[in-house]
């Protein structure tokens, strides 16, 4: 069965088609016409199909900021992935030639460190240099950090060799020196009694008293001293140590009453070592002429201890007193000596009558030398005479 198309009764809309036969109807445009106004579509109810072409609006003017920017962009280096394969290498080797350089400047001892961390990686390099330790508390001493020195210096002992004795004390005497200063009594006796337990007792007494007599602590040395004889009576150093204080803080009183001491406790062999010292430091801080005495009596109950002449002698020279030294000379030349002994003390005499004598001066002393050579010269006939 075929079905038919539903055949409606159609309905027109008389506006739409008055217009279309009005068009229809309309003649056409002549020629040449300046493009006649296009036919216009009205529909009743005030609708146009006129569209008003949308204003023209200029492009915002660029920022400041986004043009500065692109120029910017245009000189940086270009990015990595438009390099070629060349100009990366040359670029990686530079950057590592760099970090190289700061590497070496940074681990170089004789640049002044800066900063903290600095410091840090020179230690780490150098664990065993206390210099490089004793800077790093420095630095935080500097800037009031007493804790952190304290434990920089607790980390030098830890980190340095047991073998690197000297640098171990150094630290120790560097700590001691801190709380000295900014610590109190208790935190100072602490550190000196751990720095005896592990160090060389001589040494450590010395720099503590020498640390207090530094600081104008007289008391604090002589005390340091005192313990010290007492500890290592036996130590010659001790008492001279002990003895050179005194004097260089005018105790000269108390400085020979100890040389008496001394000489009591020390050994025999030590007592002309003993004696020169405390002569020598009565020219330098006492009385020269007590020094010269002490001098006299050691060289005529020592006459061949010619090392003696001579410390007695540079004695004298050094107070300009030439002629006790002329003196000495002429006396050492009337010991009698070994043939070597003696051309070694004429040379010296020359050479003093060369720098402070005359020309007569001179020639006594080569006369002198000539006597003595004939006279060894008579004494060696004279043996082969006995032996024949």
């Amino acid at each position: 069965m075929q079905l038919q198309p539903r055949r409606g009764k159609r309905r027109h809309r008389p506006a739409v088609a008055a217009a279309a036969a009005a068009a229809a109807a309309a003649p056409p445009p002549a020629e040449g016409a300046a493009a006649a106004e296009p036919v216009r579509l009205s529909v009743p109810g005030g609708f146009s199909w006129e569209t008003t072409p949308w204003p023209e609006v200029a492009p915002l003017p660029a920022r400041a900021d986004e043009s500065s920017s692109d120029n910017e962009d245009d000189t940086q280096t270009p990015p990595a992935s438009r390099l070629s394969r060349r100009e990366l290498r040359l670029r990686a080797a530079a950057e590592e030639r760099q970090l190289a350089e700061r590497e070496r400047l940074m681990m170089d001892p004789s640049r002044a460190p800066e900063t903290a961390d600095d410091h840090e990686r020179l230690v780490v390099a150098q664990p065993d240099d206390s210099s490089l330790w004793i800077r790093f508390m420095s630095h935080f001493l500097q800037a009031t950090e007493i804790e952190k020195a304290r434990g920089v210096a607790r980390r030098a002992l830890n980190t340095i060799n047991f073998r690197q004795e000297d640098e171990k004390l150094n630290v120790y005497v560097a700590w001691l020196n801190l709380e000295n200063m900014h610590g109190t009594q208790e935190t100072l006796n602490n550190v000196l009694h751990e720095a005896l337990q592990s160090n060389d007792t001589f040494k450590v007494y010395t720099r503590m008293a020498e640390i207090h007599a530094a600081n104008s602590k007289h008391d604090e040395a002589e005390e340091m001293y005192s313990q010290l004889v007492r500890k290592m009576a036996a130590n010659k150093d001790s008492w001279l140590r002990y003895g050179t204080f005194l004097m260089q803080v005018d105790r000269h009183d108390a400085a020979r009453a100890l040389m008496q001491r001394a000489l009591r406790g020390l050994d025999r062999r030590h007592h002309v070592e003993v004696i020169s010292k405390f002569a020598q430091l009565e020219f330098r801080f006492g009385q020269p002429e007590r020094g010269k005495t002490m001098f006299d009596h050691l060289l005529s109950t020592y006459p061949k201890r010619l090392d003696q002449w001579n410390v007695y002698v540079n004695q004298l020279i050094k107070t300009s007193d030439y002629d006790a030294a002329r003196q000495i000379f002429q006396r050492a030349t009337t010991v009698r000596l070994s043939a070597r002994r003696m051309r070694s003390l004429l040379k010296r005499f020359l050479e003093f009558e060369q720098a402070h004598g005359s020309v007569a001066q001179q020639e006594a002393v080569r006369e002198t030398a000539r006597q003595f050579v004939e006279s060894r010269s008579e004494a060696d006939a004279m043996l082969l005479e006995t032996e024949r």
